[in-house]
């Protein structure tokens, strides 16, 4: 199931932190189909204490390293996998046959469902997604 997918029709959503057995509900904030993304929006403030903002950097270089975060199918715990960056180009995306976005492949391997999560490079000195 994809994240866009995940949030069109649901009537409420719970999200929770790591290793937090508290549920949180969550409100929309925007969604892009066309590259099935999906914002959400924690209303408890609490949800958020001890928590870092990550930075959005610059495109990372091709062939550096970067890890990728996710909760894939079937499994309670986080996942993460290291990769290479092998590619940066614009691609065609599956959901809109005519339409095309800046991509960045890696050799990381993504389980399934795990593709919503972000990856990040240079984790020791800043942390930065893109």
């Amino acid at each position: 199931m994809t994240n866009a997918h995940v949030v069109a029709w649901t009537t409420q959503l719970v999200v929770r932190r790591y290793h937090d057995p508290k549920p949180y509900f969550a409100k929309v904030e925007f969604v892009a189909h066309d590259i099935d993304l999906a914002v959400l929006k924690v209303e408890d403030p609490d949800f958020y204490k001890g928590m870092k903002p990550l930075d959005f950097g610059p495109l990372p270089k091709v062939r550096s390293t970067v890890v990728t975060y996710g909760f894939p199918a079937g499994g309670q715990q986080i996942s993460y996998t290291r990769g290479v960056v092998s590619r940066i180009e614009v691609q065609g995306y599956v959901h809109i046959g005519n339409r095309a976005f800046l991509a960045v492949q890696t050799d990381a391997a993504i389980n399934p469902g795990n593709s919503g999560g972000p990856v990040i490079q240079d984790e020791q000195s800043g942390r930065r997604g893109f």
